[in-house]
């Protein structure tokens, strides 16, 4: 696998990218607001964009580097919540629902990718 082309993977990554930004428009909508879901605020909302987005890109790069589906999402995601976690703990006001919306854009932005991913 090492120093292959990946043949067809970049249509993989557009079309799970349009899914991601969907769903994170999704998210900010004012019915998801309106309904009291306090956990889903402006800034756990990103921190799930930004987690699932670093998390793809990991996921990605590993794929690249020769790691099998598996090893790239698990790499991916323990990378980009242990950034996630670092970061909570050097801020002033550490909340563990930021680390929850970090684990859930950890997870769903690799997860999104690895399931286009037909090798």
């Amino acid at each position: 696998m090492m120093g292959q082309k990946r043949e067809g993977f970049t249509p993989s990554i557009l079309r799970c990218s349009t899914l991601i930004i969907l769903c994170l428009l999704a998210l900010t909508t004012p019915e998801v607001e309106a309904s009291g879901g306090e956990f889903w605020s402006k800034d756990r909302q990103a921190h799930a964009g930004i987690s699932a987005a670093l998390s793809a890109a990991g996921y990605v790069t590993s794929r690249h580097l020769g790691l099998s589906p598996w090893d790239s999402l698990i790499t991916s995601f323990s990378t980009v919540v242990f950034i996630g976690a670092a970061k909570e703990v050097f801020d002033k006001d550490m909340e563990l629902e930021d680390l929850g919306a970090d684990a859930i854009g950890a997870i769903s932005g690799p997860f999104i990718l690895w399931t286009f991913d037909w090798d």
